[in-house]
């Protein structure tokens, strides 16, 4: 599960997830297992890109969007607009 905003704004939080016996979604635990930092205003948006690339894309009050890499939370590239 991916969070952004809440009581950090400027954060991307990825929580873990686990799924019951017949594969379906369960609840989530809670617990956080990686914090993207990189944002400096309130994150907006974010988009999981479909490639099995594992990356994340985030978009934020501050005029950037970040290109993550969800493996190891490092910001990859950061885009000024």
């Amino acid at each position: 599960m991916i969070e952004a905003g809440g009581s950090q704004p400027f954060k991307i939080f990825i929580r873990e997830w686990y799924t019951n016996n017949s594969n379906r979604l369960g609840n989530p635990s809670g617990k956080i297992v990686r914090t993207l930092s990189g944002h400096h205003e309130m994150v907006r948006g974010i988009l999981v890109l479909n490639d099995k690339s594992d990356r994340l894309l985030s978009c934020s009050d501050d005029y950037t969007i970040c290109l993550w890499d969800l493996k190891n939370g490092q910001l990859i590239k950061q885009f000024n607009f």
